[in-house]
């Protein structure tokens, strides 16, 4: 059975991936920080900020044949109110946790030579919106 990890799994659109890929006979876990998650699946809390935590997982639970990254985090603000607080905590869910995530997850998927990744990102990617600066 394939194994796939879901970040951000607890509500809306890693929710969804989740129970999809549960559908399709995944043995699917999926991380969560604040929003523990309704439905059961393998849940690992995990603060994507922290990268020990992030390690910890790796260290923890292996052979993840899928990484799905999809938690984000956003931060309504005029860009001049944004502190460096602000900018730390959102690039280090948003970016930083990602980087991390695939560095771990690919250890296994190269010594395996198969694997998949699937970075999510949100629509204001594409296109800004008023107090989205980050």
């Amino acid at each position: 059975m394939k194994k796939v990890l879901v970040t951000g799994g607890a509500t809306g659109i890693g929710k969804a991936c989740a129970l999809l890929f549960e559908k399709e006979g995944y043995d699917v876990y999926i991380t969560y920080n604040r929003t523990e998650p309704d439905y059961d699946v393998k849940k690992i809390k995990c603060d994507l900020k922290n990268t020990d935590e992030i390690k910890t997982l790796f260290d923890t639970e292996h052979g993840f044949d899928i990484l799905v990254n999809n938690a984000g985090v956003s931060l309504i603000k005029m860009i001049n109110d944004v502190t460096d607080s602000d900018y730390e905590a959102v690039t280090a869910v948003n970016e930083r946790a990602v980087y991390f995530m695939c560095k771990y997850a690919l250890k296994n998927m190269i010594n395996k030579k198969s694997g998949a990744i699937v970075n999510i990102s949100s629509m204001w990617g594409q296109c800004g919106a008023s107090c989205e600066t980050l």
